[in-house]
């Protein structure tokens, strides 16, 4: 059983919109959880971007604002923003639908360029929940890449159409399209390069050919020199690399094709370590990738230009900064994995079609046995990495002074079993503010110490409860550190976050000793003695 008997007789719009809206379930239960996200660093950046040009117009143009240098996608903000406000919430939706909708367009896409149609459904659904560019969608200011992988399947559409018909109309929709697509992001510049391939393959001559891409490329080229010109403050010049460096740029390359691969399902649980497995498969990677290319052995030629092309921008950032960013080039591999997904689409097909005509009696269940066994692991891997997405949120809050909702991202963080993110140094940020906060940090210091025995930042805290709670011999551990300077003011801040949170429980004698005790260890804490003079305050009243 393969899927022809089941979408052979419907019409192909009947199809496509049973496609979309299977895509559209299937995106429901895979990103269910970004509702429950907040603003990350850049998000709100993008937003007071938007309420500043509301404000006054001529604000979005500034070469100079927050967050510069991608007009097309600035403008889909702030047609967000006036819509529905500063609302996270919807903010995360509406990059899921972005997502839907560009997986949708893909498979079309593949389906208009002769893919098969198992082919193209395939490659929509393996697209739509792969894993490696994970922070796509749990960064409101990463949409820019899926804006812009619609903006170039659908230039691309219009170009074949051109090289097909010689219609100028086509050409000009093109060109309008990819241009909105490098105005989201520059890496969507790489499209053209792979439609002149395309239009080659297809027939299109030479001559022709160079005719009607020439303007393309040299437009696409003088777009991104404008770009990086006009917004110099623009984020990704402030991590572009500053001089060439070949063996960097190999080195990343490899890494880059080896992460594509490795985390297309399932992520590693250190995202921000290179691993030698990762720079072997990419190694291979572009050995594939340079054999179907010089024989132009179809498909694989075509996948292996996308991907080679969709790889190329990241190499121009920093190289230290590619290999190093905690949450990997997550990313920078948005536009890439859509050639994964075609390359798994075309070897699922092929493979189901070989047990086939073996006449394996299994070969039937293959199609379904494969791709809920790659969508279930899909799921697991997001599941883990929700927590990234979470820890940032809440350190963002905590940096912003805005604490309740700091501690609540941070809990969501270690609430989630096999998580990746610094886990350590979320117990060491979650554990004050609670206290802070009068809540029981008992508990998260437990674990964290249960986690993390030797971080002496959870050891002091563990201990300044139990001093506060009458242990003299915890009081007189804690005395020992008076006057160390590396330690002293670790044990005043402690002392610092227990009055605060004893006085928000109105149990004022606790604040006072332990705001007292915050400035036996550091007696210049202008924030312990403002504190002490409300909680001495606030006792004398109680006890009037």
């Amino acid at each position: 059983m393969t899927m022809e008997p089941l979408i052979g007789r419907m019409s192909p719009r009947i199809l496509w919109l049973l496609y979309a809206l299977a895509l559209s379930a299937l995106a429901t239960v895979f990103f269910a959880p970004l509702g429950d996200h907040l603003l990350d660093t850049h998000d709100g950046d993008y937003l007071l971007d938007s309420a500043d040009s509301l404000a006054d117009a001529s604000f979005f143009f500034a070469a100079d604002k927050r967050m510069p240098g991608r007009p097309f996608f600035e403008a889909f903000i702030l047609a967000e923003y006036v819509l529905w406000g500063s609302d996270a919430r919807l903010f995360h939706l509406a990059g899921v639908v972005l997502h839907v909708l560009a997986a949708w367009l893909l498979a079309y896409t593949c389906w208009r360029l002769q893919a098969r149609l198992q082919v193209a459904l395939i490659t929509g659904w393996l697209f739509l929940i792969n894993s490696a560019p994970f922070q796509v969608l749990q960064w409101i200011s990463a949409h820019c890449y899926p804006l812009a992988l619609l903006c170039m399947c659908g230039g691309l559409l219009a170009y074949i159409s051109y090289t097909e018909t010689g219609h100028r109309r086509y050409i000009i929709i093109a060109t309008l399209l990819w241009l909105a697509g490098l105005l989201s992001h520059i890496s969507a510049a790489a499209i053209i390069p792979f439609a002149c391939y395309m239009a080659w393959k297809r027939g299109r001559g030479v001559g022709g050919l160079w005719r009607t891409s020439a303007g393309l490329l040299v437009g696409a080229s003088v777009g991104v020199v404008a770009i990086k010109l006009y917004y110099r403050a623009a984020p990704q010049n402030s991590i572009a690399a500053e001089s060439i460096d070949l063996l960097a740029i190999v080195y990343n390359y490899l890494f880059l094709w080896g992460r594509l691969i490795v985390s297309a399902h399932w992520l590693p649980q250190e995202l921000g370590v290179v691993g030698n497995f990762e720079l072997a498969v990419g190694v291979l990677g572009i050995g594939w990738m340079s054999w179907s290319i010089a024989r132009r052995i179809s498909p694989w030629d075509i996948v292996a230009l996308w991907v080679a092309l969709m790889l190329l921008p990241p190499l121009l950032l920093d190289p230290t900064y590619i290999r190093e960013i905690s949450a990997g080039p997550s990313r920078y591999l948005y536009l890439s994995s859509a050639g994964i997904a075609l390359l798994e689409a075309v070897l699922i097909v092929g493979m189901c079609a070989l047990f086939l005509r073996r006449q394996l009696a299994w070969g039937q269940w293959a199609y379904a046995v494969v791709i809920i066994t790659l969508t279930t692991s899909s799921i697991v891997a997001v599941r883990r990495v929700e927590a990234i997405a979470y820890y940032n949120e809440g350190r963002n809050y905590l940096a912003k002074g805005q604490i309740e909702f700091g501690v609540t991202q941070l809990q969501k963080a270690l609430a989630i079993r096999g998580g990746i993110m610094e886990r350590e140094d979320a117990y060491v940020r979650l554990c004050p503010m609670v206290l802070n906060r009068g809540g029981d940090a008992r508990n998260c210091l437990n674990d964290g110490r249960q986690f993390s025995p030797r971080n002496p930042t959870l050891h002091i805290y563990q201990q300044v409860i139990t001093a506060l709670d009458g242990d003299v011999s915890a009081r007189r551990r804690l005395d020992s550190f008076r006057g160390k300077a590396a330690i002293g003011p670790v044990v005043a801040e402690a002392y610092y976050h227990a009055g605060r949170g004893a006085f928000r429980r109105q149990d004022y004698a606790r604040a006072v000793k332990a705001l007292s005790r915050s400035l036996a260890f550091d007696a210049q804490r202008s924030d312990s003695r403002q504190s002490l003079r409300a909680a001495r305050s606030a006792l004398a009243k109680a006890q009037l």
